[in-house]
């Protein structure tokens, strides 16, 4: 496998100081533009809205995924971001469709989570026709919820631009690590699962080679780590069963200390239980998801090329840790699974219920957030 194969090599994207400039030619250059984003407790949710404010015009509209309902454990919080946005979009007369998700389906005292599957058809029964610009803003939206919504869409919109006809696709992330790591959750699904579109068969299919052979075709497993993530790690490790572990450390971080702090955290846990080996640990910046692409690109193909002989691998990748990073992570995980016949997949497990320190939201500033616009399809990787 050729590295330069690799879709977001090179890459675009911009921070902060380029952002008003790029989000003043989108708005100005596209006549069809659709953002969509998720209604919901996170106080990033308004920040691009809010930073884009004079720039917003009314051939934008807005498509609000409703994910907490009306009886969310975190209304009230929700409520306070949805009566701060309304009327900025209201006075620039653009459209507003808020569309219900439903995350969970209860059957004899069990729950399921359906919401990624649930994002998946909304994409596919028309949300994105007609529109040569998609914005999907992730701030305030749950890991499973933009993982199948991003796929679903790169999905649909490569489809058409090799068919010539251009869709540019934007992801807006708003990044505070900090503020990552006041959100916690409590309870843990009672299993991890594949991303509907990104590893559904991650299970199922063996090389004829190894099925000959009688060899067990190895499993590795790729987790991000990010804090306070114990119960969920033991549940993807419990599903996968990897017989090789190559965990991904922020750094360099924000915070100086972060890389020690998670080592420690997780010494007894990816060390005692799981014999990870030390020479197994990636590095990673915490601000570039695309510098994870690469590299994890480039440790997948050299695992694929290490066990061709044997009949292949089989590799999950997970993402506990910050919005870039799981980005990061998704951008690899939809490359791999295609390029490589669906063997990679990516894999995750939720919480019941997530909440916010309430104590740290008094003296919250926006003054530590990171603005994000990564332009991954259309117009920069036309050949």
């Amino acid at each position: 496998m050729k590295i330069d194969s690799m879709n977001w090599d090179p890459y675009y994207y911009a921070d902060r100081e380029s952002i008003p400039g790029l989000w003043d030619d989108i708005v100005n250059d596209n006549q069809n533009i659709i953002y969509i984003m998720a209604k919901g407790f996170d106080p990033r949710m308004n920040s691009f809205p809010i930073e884009l404010k004079d720039i917003l015009k009314s051939n934008i509209k807005f498509h609000v995924l409703d994910i907490e309902g009306k009886d969310g454990p975190n209304k009230d919080l929700t409520d306070k971001n949805w009566n701060e946005l309304e009327p900025i979009l209201s006075s620039k007369n653009i459209e507003i469709d808020v569309e219900p998700v439903e995350m969970w389906k209860t059957q004899q005292n069990s729950k399921t989570r359906i919401g990624p599957t649930k994002v998946k058809e909304i994409v596919g029964n028309g949300l994105i026709d007609n529109y040569d610009t998609i914005v999907i803003d992730i701030s305030s939206m749950p890991r499973a919820i933009y993982f199948s919504l991003i796929s679903a869409i790169l999905d649909l919109t490569r489809k058409e631009n090799r068919k010539g006809n251009r869709v540019n696709v934007f992801i807006n992330v708003v990044e505070n690590p900090e503020l990552d790591r006041k959100i916690s959750s409590s309870g843990v699904d009672d299993k991890a699962e594949f991303i509907p579109q990104l590893g559904g068969h991650f299970e199922e299919k063996s090389s004829d080679f190894s099925l000959k052979a009688g060899i067990s075709i190895p499993k590795i497993w790729i987790p991000i780590l990010g804090e306070k993530q114990h119960p969920k790690l033991e549940k993807i490790h419990e599903s996968v069963n990897p017989d090789e572990i190559s965990p991904v450390i922020p750094f360099p971080s924000i915070n100086p200390r972060r890389t020690d702090d998670l080592l420690i955290d997780y010494r007894e846990l990816l060390f005692d239980r799981f014999r990870v080996e030390y020479e197994n640990l990636i590095y990673a910046s915490e601000s570039n998801p695309f510098q994870l692409y690469r590299l994890l690109f480039r440790s997948i193909t050299r695992y694929i090329d290490a066990f061709k002989s044997l009949g292949g691998c089989k590799i999950a990748i997970s993402s506990l840790s910050s919005k870039l990073l799981s980005i990061g992570a998704l951008l690899v995980s939809y490359d791999s699974y295609r390029i490589h016949d669906e063997s990679v997949g990516l894999i995750h497990v939720g919480g019941s219920q997530y909440h916010i320190d309430s104590e740290y939201l008094k003296n919250y500033s926006k003054e530590n957030e990171k603005l994000n616009t990564l332009w991954v399809d259309g117009t920069p990787y036309e050949q």
